[in-house]
């Protein structure tokens, strides 16, 4: 009997969750955005850290945001470097610029419409039932 072997797609990176990052996949996890930020300059940043990059304050609290920005900057692979990409390509990176201030590197989802300063929101991908992604389409075209 001849036996066959069915290809699938390969596994896609996951993010190594560290304690300090945690409480971020946590809240995407549950589609919401959440970032820390100072209890004392009232500054929003990421990635995560124990003290404020602003002030150098240890009171960092984790609070909820929009999840909407703008496009910052992009790239557009057309080149598959990874294979479990390869059902995406063309697809686009983008370094989010938050309404909050933070910036985010995300893939942006939809058709390939990024430039900078277009308008974004955050939206989830569902790796597998622990890993959940932000990734980002575009709502409006740039100002």
């Amino acid at each position: 009997m001849e036996s066959r072997t069915i290809a699938s797609r390969p596994t896609r990176p996951h993010p190594v969750i560290t304690p300090e990052t945690a409480p971020f996949w946590r809240s995407v996890h549950e589609h919401r955005l959440s970032l820390p930020r100072c209890s004392v300059c009232s500054g929003y940043f990421f990635p995560p850290s124990p003290f404020c990059p602003r002030c150098w304050s240890g009171s960092v609290l984790w609070s909820p945001v929009s999840g909407t920005g703008i496009i910052h900057s992009f790239v557009i692979f057309r080149r598959l470097y990874d294979p479990s990409f390869s059902d995406l390509l063309p697809y686009s990176v983008a370094l989010v610029e938050l309404d909050e201030g933070p910036r985010l590197l995300s893939r942006i989802t939809g058709p390939i419409e990024a430039c900078v300063g277009a308008r974004v929101e955050v939206v989830y991908e569902e790796l597998d039932d622990e890993t959940t992604l932000p990734l980002f389409r575009v709502t409006g075209s740039a100002s």
